[in-house]
């Protein structure tokens, strides 16, 4: 958090200012700095020279020419020393005395002393650090995994970081091992399996094991968004899919990623949108680029204002603002004669603009969590509470925080920056609060954090695993992933060690086997903890209905529970889980379906598609959504705008901006009239009318009357 500029700044925050992630958003009145709740209300006040965002509840601010950090509630963590300070990531924060660099934790305590030129943010539990201008990596307990020695280092994605030696770009694994010798022009991160590497000014794409899946070719590619790859030839922009194969050809004068199945494009000086097979589905006309849609809008500028369209390019709120930014959660950032508020998805102003600058909870178990204050339900400024299935209040608002009940308990806070605890259905606090983090009880024990350690508790309180891990999982099956010293292995109740940690990456067991990884190669384990497939795969997953997807030399195809392929290896094929006997796969960018023979029982030819739910699944054909049922025979034709799947025999559809519900013969049981409608379950489904959630039963009644602003599904 060196010096920043206020435009920087603004931008940074606006991303994540009115939601709910971000409880606080910084705010400028009169040249110092304060936080505002998401209703607007001043909670900490104008005083700070600068001040940054909360990240793990956090935030850092300045005086003078020091830096500290503050909680939630305006309280002192760490008292403005610091010539420097960055964000907090992964329990700790980069701080500066003088020239050097060290790591402070969330309590204060300087952990990693300032000793470094350079320092990085921690990512996968390693930081880069740079000495006499030479890069390494440390753990999180300041020990160097990696020494100095490397031109350039950048952070860990996916298990390996890319580095620099002489002017050459290669890969390292978490061990500081080099896997992939400097050999590129340039590199960037892993993602989706992927890495993008230049040679010879042009760029292609290489998988874990550095073998080229996408030659260099593209004069500028871009990330992987949604399956797609943004790429450039000449001087024009199309798209290419994770085979190499260009799925969009190169036409357009910019293009972005996609998001929410549309991208932004430009052609003639005017910018549109297209779908995921190049169809353009709103026309170019908006004279600046737009933004990505979020929450099924997107901010467009006609003239010198903006406004939002939805996705069939209807505008649904008037440009009238001078700048605008994404919906998060139901409200967006907007700027009106140089002051910044929000809006509501009806372009309703929330909070009205003020500021110079500005920067959920589920039913389970009859029980949903809401927020409450005089004057209505609200989302996260004020105290939560617990109502029932006719929409009662039976624990009344009292916590800062409150999760779902799980297993007869809920874990709770009663201040922002305090310990966490738990109640039972009736709210009493059974559990004191004391721990730094909580998880929900699974086969009756909770993990809980202790001075940086995990480790278990029983549904008492009372600890019967000591905090002694790095990170752990929830028990499932008698069983509980944990981490020590880098490496993963499993306990089981009574905390006795099973498996010793060894493996590089493990998942949990499924269907009697767990994926794990040794170097860059995954296999699997069954509950002897002997290795049954030997780690061979480049890529992996785990198994469902006796099958498991694996990838072989840039190759997809299926496995059985004994190692053997079972459905041939095929290049540019795409696979999926088997669901209720079929799998998706994707081939040419397109969607079909083949059963546990390898047989194609629906070809490709959707251009979306999704598993199997009672029997049907929900597939895209022309901008539309219908079903099929396992024979691949189109039993309910492509008509609706929008369409979720089939849950307790009733799925959720769109007409026009309308939802409602169709049965499993595609009739129409209860007319589209709500703006957003969930999924069916205990009987009841989530709707929204205006902005406001409420339930309806299976006919189509209103049970419990919309009226908050945050509902999830019963459980």
């Amino acid at each position: 958090m060196h010096k920043i500029t206020p435009f920087l700044l603004l931008v940074f925050l606006l991303s994540a200012s009115c939601t709910s992630e971000i409880l606080l958003a910084p705010v400028k009145i009169d040249g110092k700095w304060g936080y505002v709740d998401k209703n607007g209300k001043m909670v900490i006040n104008p005083q700070f020279d600068e001040a940054g965002d909360f990240k793990e509840g956090l935030a850092g601010i300045q005086l003078g020419s020091k830096w500290g950090f503050i909680d939630r509630a305006g309280k002192m963590v760490s008292k403005p020393q610091f010539d420097g300070a960055k964000d907090f990531k992964e329990g700790l924060a980069g701080i500066r005395l003088g020239s050097k660099w060290g790591y402070m934790d969330n309590s204060g305590e300087i952990v990693i002393n300032p000793q470094f030129d350079e320092a990085g943010d921690f990512k996968e539990g390693l930081a880069r650090v740079n000495l006499g201008s030479k890069w390494g990596y440390i753990d999180r307990a300041g020990k160097m995994v990696s020494k100095p020695q490397f031109d350039g280092a950048w952070m860990f994605q996916e298990g390996l970081a890319v580095i620099k030696l002489g002017g050459e770009y290669g890969y390292i694994d978490s061990t500081g091992k080099m896997v992939l010798k400097p050999q590129f022009n340039d590199a960037w991160g892993f993602q989706e399996g992927l890495a993008r590497i230049k040679l010879g000014g042009k760029w292609g794409r290489i998988d874990k094991t550095g073998e080229m899946v996408l030659d260099p070719q593209f004069d500028e590619p871009k990330d992987f968004k949604e399956g797609l790859a943004r790429i450039k030839l000449g001087d024009k922009w199309g798209y290419m899919d994770k085979t190499g194969k260009i799925a969009i050809n190169p036409q357009f004068d910019e293009a972005d990623g996609f998001q929410e199945g549309l991208a932004g494009i430009k052609l003639g000086g005017k910018w549109g949108y297209i779908d995921k097979t190049g169809k353009i589905v709103i026309k170019p006309q908006f004279d600046d680029e737009p933004w990505s849609f979020q929450e099924g809008l997107a901010v467009i500028k006609l003239g010198q204002k903006y406004g939002y369209i939805d996705k069939v390019g209807k505008i649904v709120i008037n440009p009238q603002f001078d700048r605008a930014y994404p919906f998060q959660e139901g409200l967006a950032t907007v700027e009106l004669d140089g002051k910044w508020g929000c809006i509501d998805r009806t372009g309703k102003i929330v909070i009205k603009p003020q500021f110079e600058f500005t920067g959920e909870f589920r039913f389970k178990e009859g029980l949903a969590t809401i927020g409450y204050r005089k004057g209505g339900y609200i989302r996260d400024d004020s105290k939560y509470g617990y109502i029932n299935k006719s929409g009662k209040i039976v624990i009344k608002p009292q916590f800062d925080f409150a999760y779902p009940f799980q297993e007869g308990l809920a874990k709770i806070k009663l201040e922002w920056d305090g310990e966490w605890g738990y109640i039972d259905k009736s709210g009493k606090i059974v559990i004191e609060p004391q721990f730094d983090d909580a998880e929900d009880f699974k086969e009756g024990l909770a993990r809980i954090k202790l001075g940086g350690k995990y480790g278990y508790i029983d549904k008492s309180g009372k600890i019967v695993i000591n905090p002694q891990f790095d990170d752990a999982e929830d028990f499932k099956e008698g069983l509980a992933l944990i981490k020590l010293d880098n490496k993963w292995g499993y306990i089981d109740k009574s905390g006795k060690m099973v498996s010793n940690p060894q493996f590089d990456d493990v998942w949990r067991f499924h269907e009697g086997l767990a994926l794990i990884r040794l170097g860059d190669k995954w296999g699997y384990i069954d509950k002897r903890w002997e290795i049954v497939i030997n780690p061979q795969f480049d890529e992996a997953w785990g198994f469902e209905e006796g099958l498991a997807w694996i990838k072989l030399r840039g190759k997809y195809g299926y496995i059985d529970k004994s190692g053997k392929i079972v459905i041939k290896l095929q290049l540019g094929f795409f696979a999926w889980d088997f669901k209720e006997g079929l799998a998706r796969i994707k081939l040419d960018n397109k969607w079909g379906y083949i059963d546990k023979t390898g047989k194609t029982v629906s070809n490709p030819q959707f251009d979306e598609a999704e598993d199997f739910k009672e029997g049907l699944a929900k597939i895209k054909l022309g901008g539309k959504y219908g079903y099929i049922d396992k024979s691949g025979k189109i039993v309910i034709n492509p008509q609706f705008g929008g369409a979720r799947n089939f849950k307790e025999g009733l799925a959720g559809i769109q007409l026009g901006n309308k939802w409602g519900y169709i049965d499993t013969s595609g009739k129409i049981v209860i007319n589209p009239q709500f703006d957003e409608a969930e999924d069916f379950k205990e009987g009841l489904a989530k709707i929204k009318l205006g902005d406001k959630y409420g339930y309806i039963n299976k006919i189509g009644e209103i049970v419990i009357n919309p009226q908050f602003d945050i509902a999830r599904d019963f459980n």
